[in-house]
């Protein structure tokens, strides 16, 4: 099994209603990638200014397609803090 660096979980407690999720803490490596637990896809991201925090797209996930209803959780992998 690959090492997966630093892991951050991001808890959303209401489905955002923009497109684009702004996290201001972590700082994201060049290997970072972003999931959502219990979705097959992985998410898009780049880079705050400076590397500082990271700014995921959310997808237009139809609502069957959601694994829950009442909360989401951010899977980030190679996070550098």
């Amino acid at each position: 099994m690959e090492s997966e660096g630093t892991v951050v979980y991001a808890f959303l407690l209401s489905w955002p209603t923009d497109a684009l999720l702004n996290l201001g803490a972590p700082i994201p490596s060049q290997q970072t990638e972003v999931s959502m637990l219990g979705y097959p896809d992985k998410f898009i991201w780049k880079a705050g200014q400076e590397g500082q925090g990271i700014h995921v797209t959310i997808p237009i996930i139809p609502w069957n397609k959601l694994p829950c209803e009442w909360a989401w959780v951010l899977k980030l992998t190679h996070i550098s803090n």
